[in-house]
């Protein structure tokens, strides 16, 4: 969270020049190179940076998801898209819960984490944005 919070700032003028979709798709390699790290890690230092590149990848997420999910949906239905994101959290919150019941280990759960953002870098449709500087 401390990285998340100190990285917004710095990564504001990031997402608006290279885009909403690339910003995603950065977040993505965030995610799986921070998990990866925390899967295979040996010692505590390994587990704090692997936090804080996930926070990284978390701040990039923050501030292009919102309004990439308002570009791409149609007017009619933008609000429903708009909530669909907090509740996604929501779920991945509970199901990580549940796995922490079932004892599955912080290090299986930082897997199947790493292995679903690299999936979804191949879902990530153009921006209309993306498609007017083409």
């Amino acid at each position: 969270a401390v990285v998340s919070t100190q990285s917004t700032g710095m990564f504001g003028r990031f997402v608006v020049h290279i885009g909403k979709k690339h910003a995603l798709m950065i977040s993505a390699i965030f995610y799986f190179l921070g998990y990866s790290l925390i899967a295979y890690s040996k010692e505590y230092i390994q587990l704090f940076v692997g936090r804080g590149i996930t926070g990284l990848g978390l701040s990039i997420t923050c501030l292009a998801l919102s309004p990439y999910i308002s570009e791409i949906s149609p007017t009619k239905h933008r609000g429903k898209f708009a909530s669909i994101m907090q509740l996604q959290v929501q779920l991945g919150i509970l199901v990580i819960n549940v796995l922490a019941v079932l004892d599955l280990s912080f290090r299986w759960t930082a897997c199947i984490t790493s292995v679903i953002a690299v999936i979804n870098l191949f879902f990530i449709a153009v921006a209309p944005e993306t498609r007017a500087k083409a």
